[in-house]
């Protein structure tokens, strides 16, 4: 009898438990019936391990499970309670269809004879703690049997764990081990026939897409063909009537090269006034770090000329004293200096954007005037398709290399000023 089964982390009732999960065939363990409470009766002679109900009912729905009867649980775990998956051996998306799952009964099972000694796992401890049924549908649809139950000849007359029982299975179980390859071999060739076969109707798919695609393609192509040709006779009628579109068109092009040349000059000229302020700026930092270390310097020797004093260390004292008078005479104006030269700064950024507007109003000026230009040049444009409406396009698309009025480039100002050159900032001795 084929089954799934695989271990996973359950969360029952707050606490986290490594649970081992094997799938149920609810059908099989609702129609088998157990009077003494040890013995499960059932006609399906392929039903084997038959966990015995103990407490509840047998799932109703995929979503429903059965806990072990035996487990000594952290708290107190009972009908209706709720088990979530919250890890696995492997993606939980992967092996399972359900996550979370209500408690409907429990069971015990003889596929396990000591309930304090479950087996081992991957997971957590690496001990199991308890187990689980569900029903086979709460397994992924593609997750592959795991498991298979067999019944042995003879063995249910032997008693369990003696020597003419373990012989009988030793025997099955090597029979079976002899043609595991063959097994394997087979389920390889029916895995391959499978992927073959979806992958002959995908390429089946592909190429009749692909056939109805070229066609399309051949059909378009014809299209685009007589087009083509109705556009190069247009073309042709139209060349010696775009003669003089073409030189307003030059001519619009040049004032356009002059405008850009003018801007990236004014870029030029605002990045190397952005560099002077930098500079500036860094000399003004480098006077305000010297400055305030001189005071950091003046402040601990002042704290120290007090502690001297206090002692009665007279030559120390003259010392200090020394010090601090040389610290005052070398900062002495330097915030003024600081402040002045900031002043200047400021000012000289002013200036210079003053003069950066002015310019730009220049060059809008001018690019107001090309795009006047370009507007009339399409009015003309418009003028001469109108009068051969059946050779519109072939003028827009066949002369427009030649004709095309010069775009309209508008580049964004920038949020620097651009100045003149700074005069040097003041540093403080």
């Amino acid at each position: 009898m084929p089954a799934y089964e695989s271990d996973v982390i359950a969360q029952i009732d707050g606490v986290q438990y490594t649970t081992r999960i094997h799938s149920l065939n609810v059908d099989k363990a609702r129609a088998s019936e157990c009077d003494d409470g040890l013995n499960v009766e059932s006609e399906d002679s392929n039903y084997i391990n038959r966990p015995i109900l103990v407490e509840g009912s047998w799932p109703e729905s995929n979503d429903e499970c059965l806990l072990s009867a035996d487990t000594v649980w952290s708290t107190e775990v009972s009908v209706g309670d709720k088990v979530l998956l919250a890890e696995g051996t492997s993606d939980l998306d992967d092996t399972f269809a359900v996550h979370e799952y209500t408690v409907s009964g429990f069971v015990r099972s003889s596929y396990y004879t000591c309930s304090t000694s479950v087996g081992s796992t991957s997971l957590g401890s690496g001990q199991l703690a308890t187990f689980a049924y569900v029903p086979e549908g709460a397994f992924a649809e593609d997750f592959p049997y795991t498991e298979a139950f067999v019944t042995v000849d003879g063995a249910r007359d032997a008693r369990w764990a003696t020597d003419d029982y373990q012989s009988l299975v030793d025997a099955t179980a090597s029979r079976i081990n002899g043609i595991s390859d063959d097994l394997l071999a087979s389920r390889l060739d029916g895995i391959r026939a499978d992927a073959q076969a979806e992958l002959d109707e995908s390429r089946a798919d592909f190429e009749a897409e692909r056939a109805d695609a070229l066609q399309k393609l051949d059909d378009a192509q014809a299209e685009l063909d007589d087009a083509k040709a109705k556009l190069d006779d247009a073309a042709a009628k139209l060349a010696s009537s775009q003669a003089t579109l073409d030189s307003s068109a030059r001519d619009l092009v040049s004032g356009q090269a002059q405008v850009d040349s003018g801007r990236a000059e004014l870029e030029a000229q605002r990045a190397a006034a952005e560099e002077q302020f930098a500079a500036a700026e860094a000399q003004l930092a480098a006077a305000q770090a010297s400055y305030d270390a001189a005071m950091a310097q003046r402040a601990m020797l002042a704290e120290q000329l007090e502690q001297a004093q206090a002692a009665g260390a007279y030559d120390v004292v003259a010392q200090l004293e020394a010090a601090i008078a040389q610290i005052d005479a070398q900062t002495a104006g330097v915030p003024e200096q600081i402040a002045q030269g900031r002043a200047q700064l400021a000012e000289q950024r002013s200036q210079a954007q003053a003069s950066m507007d002015a310019a730009e109003g220049e060059l809008a000026s001018s690019q107001a005037a090309i795009d006047s230009g370009c507007a009339q040049l399409e009015s003309g444009r418009r003028q001469l398709a109108s009068g051969r409406p059946n050779t519109r396009t072939a003028s827009h698309n066949t002369k427009r290399a030649q004709t095309s009025c010069p775009p309209s480039v508008r580049m964004p100002r920038s949020s620097s000023p651009t100045p003149r050159r700074s005069s040097p900032m003041p540093r403080p001795t």
